[in-house]
């Protein structure tokens, strides 16, 4: 990918999150989501980008209200002052599922919510596990908590890990963000590593910096989840920055990363790493032709701890 290539699908990105509320509003709620990918015409792609919009299912044009169609082409200002009409696609996606599960590793016990460890790091005393704010505290988003700071909220929280109870230490829920650190305790009594089943070890030093750039997109990143695939599971980037309606009380995720549709119910929290072991994200959930991951580099700008 050239420069200018990489500097197109930036802003176009870009113009993206400048207007992706207004188009969840203006248009029905079967539009779920917006990318920039190639055209697709005739199950081939062209050479040229355009915006992409997800549906939970494609409906003919003669059965749509008119004010619900969407438009063939976008009139877009470019930095260098050029209008150009960049053509529109349409993809049908299916809805969002965020991946929790019964008799996974780490549930909720108030409302028996379940999904996997991602990682575990240190603040150099404490022992901390890498998940998702909606396996951690569903129950606090149900009533409508999107923040958890122990050490300024006094609401509980009732988490378990292989039956043992464990504390939910810090955790944020918003458009590009889905994490929660659990507390597992002091270093010298917690004895763990991140040795991976394949033998790969993720260090502190090694993780994905970001902005995640389009020269991501069509490289393979391995998936580590417990239930199928534990040894790692090579898998193809579709797209460096997605947004896209969670179908959760309207809330929208933005600068996603989508890989090939990979992952199940309970498989939220797990690793993803790329071509070179660097430590890319956590799984957050998935519809029905993709996986989608919250990139690490935006969790480490959250809450900054080293990998053990």
């Amino acid at each position: 990918m050239n420069t200018l290539t990489k500097n197109k699908i930036i802003f176009l990105q870009k113009y993206i999150n400048l207007n992706y509320s207004k188009w969840f509003k203006n248009f029905n709620a079967n539009v779920v989501g917006m990318r920039i990918d190639k055209k697709v015409v005739n199950n081939k792609k062209k050479n040229y980008y355009s915006i992409v919009f997800h549906v939970i299912e494609k409906v003919e044009e003669g059965k749509l209200e008119k004010k619900n169609i969407l438009p063939k082409t976008i009139k877009i200002r470019f930095p260098d002052g050029e209008i150009k009409n960049i053509k529109t696609d349409v993809e049908e996606t299916g809805r969002f599922r965020f991946h929790y599960k019964i008799l996974d590793t780490i549930k909720d016990n108030t409302c028996n919510r379940e999904g996997t460890l991602g990682l575990f790091l240190t603040d150099g005393r404490d022992v901390f596990a890498l998940t998702n704010y909606h396996v951690a505290a569903w129950d606090l988003m149900e009533r409508g908590i999107f923040y958890y700071d122990t050490l300024s909220n006094d609401l509980p929280d009732s988490l378990s890990i292989n039956e043992q109870n464990v504390n939910l230490q810090i955790g944020r829920f918003s458009k590009n963000i889905d994490a929660a650190f659990i507390k597992l305790g002091p270093v010298s009594a917690i004895n763990v590593s991140n040795n991976l089943a394949d033998g790969t070890k993720i260090d502190n030093k090694n993780y994905v910096p970001g902005p995640i750039s389009p020269k991501l997109v069509n490289n393979l990143v391995s998936v580590y989840t417990p239930s199928r695939h534990p040894n790692g599971y090579t898998v193809k980037v579709i797209d460096n920055s997605v947004c896209f309606n969670s179908l959760y009380k309207d809330h929208v995720f933005n600068g996603i990363i989508a890989i090939d549709l990979c992952t199940q119910e309970g498989d939220s929290g797990s690793i993803v790493i790329s071509e070179s072991c660097q430590m890319l994200g956590i799984i957050v959930g998935a519809d029905d032709s993709y996986s989608y991951v919250i990139p690490y580099y935006l969790i480490n700008n959250f809450k900054s701890l080293s990998i053990i």
